[in-house]
């Protein structure tokens, strides 16, 4: 967590996580809140890195992008019932 003496009004956070398996390999999260009038910005970008994942039957990075995109969705609204 940093909050820059120049901008007393942003604060940025980072997490990152490294997991290895067959497909999954790290993440990266930086999120930023501004708080300006007339309310306050949240800013999440994130970052992954898969390995190799198949299509075809199996489809694992259709799955992949559809979980995220979900769990993307579910951190959106959530942080909109916050505020």
């Amino acid at each position: 967590m940093y909050t820059p003496a120049e901008l007393p009004g942003i604060t940025l956070m980072a997490a990152k996580q490294i997991y290895a398996d067959h497909y999954f390999e790290t993440a990266f999260d930086l999120t930023c809140t501004v708080d300006r009038s007339p309310g306050t910005y949240i800013l999440v970008l994130r970052r992954y890195r898969f390995d190799n994942l198949p299509g075809g039957i199996l489809n694992i990075r259709g799955r992949a992008i559809g979980a995220l995109r979900d769990q993307l969705a579910t951190d959106l609204r959530r942080k909109q019932e916050q505020h």
